[in-house]
């Protein structure tokens, strides 16, 4: 402080104070310190913020934070808090944690970083600097007493404690279908850390993650410790029946979710709807629904369950439940969803071609994309040619359907118009039988075996519903052609 003038130092403790006070000023104020980039405050940050100033002051121990990548949330949670609880109590102790040590480790260096630019050190360490001797990458203490030291989830804590346990992404996104991986991070959550903290009766806890499976951290914790937690999920758009609300101990609403109008985005200065209409498409609808809306599907489905699509089929078969193709089918056939509208948010067009062997169908090739008219037409002539040995191609009579059947009636033999009774998931239902005794084979290593999957097992609540459609119309019809009774039903 050599050099500084009175006045300049009185500035500065008054500036210091209002930022002790206040997080949200203090992220505004420190936030170029560390990051060149312009800071593009989003009134997502103004809520967690508010969320994360009530837990240092007290009003709220246990915090859940789901909201999807990409919105600054460690940043905030993992960088800047850390360093703002030190402005108000340097003697404060905190073990972090993440999915990998790099990224904790990435954290605690950025944290450090901040708190030891002049900026920093002018305002709020007068009194305090780091222990020379203990002064590491993953671990350093103040000569106040505060610590941080920094950990993998799943990993041994080496024996340290802390006052607050803060969790960042707890789970790697490729780890998230792995039973293995996802019981790991609970039980390290609430068996080797739940007695790792100086004082039990005022342990701070704080996870923020992005929702990747319903069995995560997040969902084990509010099936089994609900009332322990406050939770405070921000889904990319915007859902009613959904909206978040964190109160204090006292019952005092602190943040809420400030959105009104369904599917209103969270972020649009960076994630617009186009934004988000290709991340759909790039990740697919069940990571989707899990990482940007924070609601995965459950992996046991709807009226489908996941564990029924298990046979699979491969030309060089290595699980048990993968078998190779027939030499030669019973029989070969081409179903039609064509839904589309023209537009750009409009559903995808599935045609699948499905060959029956004994009570088995297999899934033999799938066309499954937003297409218009001419695209649709191509796209069939295509598979028919591919497949020669289908014997009949059903398309649903109306709308684009009956345009699509006027159109190749005279060009490809076999069409075949369908004009199904009752509602979608009347024909999922009729279909499930089948599915679920195992008659369905998807073959293993097409790219879109994952998204059918998770579409099937998210009807009737997922977003689309063509996939699911055709794979209803096959099955019943193949499975049932000997029951008359139950394709009269489908077809005209």
């Amino acid at each position: 402080m050599s050099g500084v003038q009175p006045d300049e130092i009185e500035t500065l403790e008054l500036e210091a104070e209002l930022l002790r006070r206040d997080f949200r000023a203090f992220v505004r104020a420190a936030w170029h310190e560390i990051d060149p980039a312009p800071l593009l405050w989003g009134w997502h940050m103004d809520v967690i913020c508010l969320a994360l100033e009530a837990v240092a002051k007290g009003q709220l121990q246990r915090l859940i934070i789901n909201i999807p990548p990409g919105h600054a949330k460690s940043m905030l949670v993992s960088v800047l808090w850390p360093a703002w609880r030190w402005t108000r109590s340097p003697t404060w102790q905190v073990l972090t944690a993440s999915h990998n040590a790099g990224l904790s480790t990435r954290d605690a260096v950025k944290a450090r970083t901040l708190m030891a630019t002049n900026w920093y050190i002018e305002r709020f360490r007068r009194d305090w600097g780091f222990a020379e001797d203990q002064n590491l990458k993953t671990r350093y203490l103040n000569t106040k007493g505060g610590t941080r030291q920094a950990l993998s989830v799943g990993s041994g804590n080496t024996g340290w404690r802390g006052d607050c346990l803060l969790v960042d992404d707890p789970l790697d996104a490729t780890d998230a279908h792995s039973q293995v991986e996802r019981e790991r991070v609970i039980v390290w959550k609430t068996q080797t850390m739940t007695s790792r903290f100086n004082d039990l009766a005022k342990a701070e806890q704080v996870i923020i993650m992005q929702r990747l499976h319903e069995q995560d951290l997040t969902g084990y914790l509010l099936a089994n410790e609900r009332s322990d937690w406050e939770h405070l999920c921000l889904p990319s758009k915007f859902e009613p029946a959904r909206r978040s609300v964190v109160k204090g101990h006292d019952g005092r609403v602190i943040v809420r979710d400030p959105r009104k109008s369904e599917g209103e985005l969270l972020f649009p200065t960076l994630f617009s709807t186009d934004v988000l209409a290709q991340q759909e498409r790039s990740m697919g609808s069940y990571a989707f629904a899990g990482q940007h809306q924070q609601r995965p599907v459950p992996a046991s489905g709807g009226l489908l369950r996941r564990e029924w699509f298990r046979k699979r089929w491969a030309h060089e078969p290595k699980g048990p439940d993968t078998t190779k193709p027939p030499a030669q089918f019973d029989d070969m056939r081409i179903f039609v969803d064509a839904s589309f509208k023209g537009t750009k948010d409009s559903d995808r067009v599935a045609i699948g071609v499905f060959g029956k062997k004994g009570t088995d169908v297999y899934l033999m090739d799938l066309e499954w994309r937003t297409m218009g008219f001419v695209d649709t037409i191509n796209a069939l002539t295509a598979l028919k040619a591919k497949w020669p040995k289908v014997s009949g191609i059903y398309i649903e009579d109306k709308a684009n359907g009956s345009a699509i059947i006027d159109t190749l009636k005279s060009k490809l033999p076999g069409i075949v118009p369908i004009q199904p009774e009752g509602g979608k998931e009347a024909r999922v239902a009729a279909a499930s039988p089948y599915i679920e005794a195992g008659n369905c084979v998807l073959p293993e290593s097409a790219p879109w075996v994952a998204d059918a999957i998770a579409e099937a097992c998210s009807f009737p609540k997922g977003l689309h519903d063509d996939f699911v459609d055709v794979l209803a119309y096959a099955m019943v019809n193949l499975c049932s052609r000997n029951n008359m009774a139950g394709w009269l039903a489908y077809a005209r």
